[in-house]
């Protein structure tokens, strides 16, 4: 299940008129790389599962999924406000599909964080969003 929830993650994501790739988002990646070819990327990772016990036969799952939305840029602001952009519109389309086309039975985005830095002369942003999924096996 895991495996499937990151892919359809990516495969929402890159679709959207605001995120398409490669035109907006240069490459979507299936999990962190070990480098990042052009920007500004996304990478999607799962990162963790509770899993409850539930008395019917069926485990409820806590699935926590991370998206992260890097950019690159000579300019310092233009990189975070990219980033920034870009993470609001990730936020925006996984609002619109909860269940993820059926995969899941419920999803949020339940936390976002800031990072900033730098590689040689560009700036690099980026913002990491927690989607949290809720699915029953």
């Amino acid at each position: 299940m895991y495996k499937e929830v990151v892919q359809k993650v990516i495969d929402l994501l890159k679709v959207d008129a605001q995120l398409l790739e490669p035109s907006i988002i240069k490459k979507y990646y299936f999990g962190e790389p070990l480098q990042f070819l052009d920007y500004p990327a996304i990478y999607v990772e799962h990162e963790s599962d509770a899993i409850s016990a539930g008395s019917t036969n069926k485990d409820e799952h806590a699935i926590d999924v991370g998206i992260v939305v890097v950019n690159r840029d000579a300019d310092p602001e233009k990189a975070d406000r990219d980033a920034l952009d870009f993470a609001e519109r990730v936020r925006t389309v996984l609002r619109a599909n909860p269940t993820l086309a059926g995969l899941v039975w419920d999803s949020n985005v339940v936390g976002a964080r800031f990072v900033a830095g730098t590689l040689e002369n560009f700036a690099l942003s980026g913002v990491r969003s927690i989607l949290r999924c809720t699915a029953f096996d």
